[in-house]
C-alpha cells in the first residue's frame, strides 16, 4: 500500500530528498506539531511527503491518509 525503508545508513532517505528537492519535498516526523493537518494538505495539494523515525506502530489517524 505504501512504501517503508528501513534504512539505517540513510542512502534512501538522502536519495529521496535529492530526487524530490524540486517538487517541494515536505519531510515530518510523528513528533511534528500538526502531523495530521500538514499530511493531509500536503496530500490534497500534490505534494511529495517524507516521514522519518516510523516506529512499529502507526497511529490509526493516519490510515484513511494512507
Amino acid at each position: 500500500r505504501w512504501p517503508l525503508m528501513i534504512d539505517p545508513q540513510q542512502q534512501a532517505n538522502q536519495w529521496i530528498r535529492k530526487m524530490e528537492k524540486d517538487n517541494d519535498l515536505i519531510i515530518m516526523k510523528f513528533t511534528t506539531q500538526n502531523f495530521l493537518r500538514n499530511m493531509s494538505s500536503a496530500v490534497s495539494i500534490g505534494k511529495p511527503v517524507l516521514v522519518e523515525d516510523v516506529e512499529e506502530y502507526l497511529d490509526p489517524g493516519i490510515d484513511p491518509i494512507l
